[in-house]
């Protein structure tokens, strides 16, 4: 045994009672025993008490031992998993005996020291066995794990699926980009014939035909298709017209003498197509 450990001190002291228990034997014969193993020479007038008092003074001192209670009563969960809280939970309760005689009160300590979404979970099913408590403690640990890795698998796929549909569009638009590219480079091309740039239209002047329509027998000024278009603008109507009431037209009639007795008034030869009118 290691004297340096008092864990593995405490350990040994309970192992010796389970095996005192199976065959049962005296205080004496158990103190007698002990000092056997541990190879001691004075072994006699000694009963099993004493023979604990002596070697917790030597392996397991009382300043060493109220050290572990406090590591005891200050244990939680932490970043461990759960099976590594439990082995030290067992581990330091052997120092610590008294404040977890009783079941219910063991068990209260280990769920209390928890995590709290562990802690949460099984609260709520009021268990008192120490036993019941850390299996489900097990279980909701592995259910756990095993929701996070399936939202983390969904997580990549989809950060997956994203960057594929991202590339996509980017390699069609590359080659989208190409095509007008040689596109509008084919048509911005200056005809050697006419000098002028009409894009994939063929040239008219080269082939005689009219610059609006591109037909044969007449030249744009001429082009029917273009006369289609002319259409004469109405009239705006003045609003002082729209006002003004529509009189009848009169006429009047005069004679030769009542011109020559007036001054103001001209007289003349007029033809209107093939007749001529004097006065």
């Amino acid at each position: 045994m290691n004297s340096g450990d008092p864990t593995e001190a405490e350990v040994w002291i309970l192992k010796i009672e389970k095996f005192f228990d199976v065959i049962d034997c005296s205080e004496e014969q158990k103190a007698s025993c002990a000092a056997f193993m541990l190879d001691k020479e004075d072994q006699r007038l000694i009963v099993w008490r004493q023979f604990k008092e002596a070697f917790y003074k030597k392996y397991l001192p009382d300043n060493v031992r109220r050290q572990k209670v406090g590591e005891f009563v200050r244990l939680e969960q932490g970043d461990i998993t759960v099976a590594q809280y439990e082995a030290k939970f067992t581990e330091l309760s052997r120092f610590a005996r008294q404040l977890i005689a009783i079941e219910e009160k063991k068990t209260l300590k280990f769920q209390d020291g928890l995590k709290p979404y562990l802690k949460n979970k099984i609260s709520i099913l009021k268990l008192n066995v120490y036993s019941g408590v850390v299996d489900r403690a097990l279980i909701a640990e592995k259910d756990n794990k095993e929701l996070q890795q399936y939202r983390e698998q969904q997580r990549k796929s989809s950060k997956s699926d994203g960057a594929h549909d991202n590339q996509e569009p980017k390699r069609f638009s590359s080659v989208e980009s190409h095509i007008k590219g040689e596109v509008v480079q084919n048509l911005d091309v200056t005809c050697s014939i006419c000098g002028k740039k009409h894009w994939s239209k063929p040239c008219y002047k080269e082939s005689e035909a009219c610059f609006d329509c591109g037909k044969h027998g007449h030249i744009i000024r001429d082009c029917p298709e273009n006369k289609k278009f002319i259409i004469g603008k109405p009239k705006k109507e003045n609003k002082m017209d729209k006002q003004k009431p529509r009189v009848q037209g009169r006429m009047f009639a005069t004679t030769h003498q009542d011109t020559q007795a007036t001054s103001d008034v001209t007289t003349g030869t007029i033809q209107i197509y093939t007749l001529l009118l004097e006065p």
